[in-house]
């Protein structure tokens, strides 16, 4: 643990060494992961072990956490994370560069989990990308979260759509013949659904939609 940084140890090493059973050391483990003190890392070595990694930001000093012994071990009761109070330098830049600032529990807690910290280099030229893309300027911006769980410091943010793409997208304006299709369109359907119209023949209604827009018979 001390050269490398993390240790292989199993549930059962544990438990072997500590002398307790395999579901306390469980217990315990995911209790030291809450409170902040290590990190567990999902990948695992040839001989299907994970890592666990002292926390960058668990703080020796334990004032102020509330201890109690339980059959020769110790356990925390406080419920109060240590990284809640004393988050990473590399999040904190992190979490200053980044222009929508909701949910920061969250993502702190996903930083962590992942152990972006070695990660920050890389993600904060990702968010450089994004922030000067055409999506994010005109408020496009994703949640920090979702950036994080998706690491799309890793994606290359959409070019902007050029002039000729942007004319395209518009709306083509109707035309003066197009508009009075439609009004006429319109009006015959309103004629078709008057009750007194409902026997009437389309010739019939389209003269009662003549009268109705221009004032006189065809």
């Amino acid at each position: 643990m001390e050269k490398e940084g993390f240790c292989w140890a199993s549930n059962g090493y544990l438990a072997k060494l500590y002398n307790a059973g395999s579901r306390s050391v469980s217990r315990r483990v995911a209790e030291l992961v809450e409170a902040g003190f290590i990190v567990v890392e999902a990948a695992v070595n040839q001989h299907g072990q994970r890592k666990i990694y002292v926390a960058e930001c668990a703080s020796p000093n334990l004032a102020g956490q509330k201890w109690q012994a339980k059959n020769g071990e110790q356990i925390i009761t406080s419920k109060r994370s240590v990284q809640e109070d004393h988050p990473p330098r590399e999040f904190e830049l992190f979490w200053e560069g980044y222009p929508n600032k909701v949910g920061r529990k969250a993502c702190l807690k996903r930083w962590l989990s992942a152990g972006l910290n070695k990660q920050l280099t890389e993600i904060l030229a990702g968010l450089e990308r994004w922030k000067a893309s055409d999506r994010w300027k005109r408020g496009y911006v994703a949640d920090p979260l979702t950036f994080l769980n998706q690491e799309r410091w890793k994606d290359v943010p959409p070019a902007a759509p050029s002039s000729q793409a942007k004319r395209e997208m518009n709306v083509r304006k109707s035309t003066p013949d197009e508009k009075a299709k439609a009004r006429w369109d319109q009006e015959v359907m309103r004629q078709r659904k008057l009750s007194e119209n409902l026997h009437k023949s389309d010739d019939e209604l389209a003269k009662l939609a003549h009268e109705a827009l221009y004032g006189s018979a065809a």
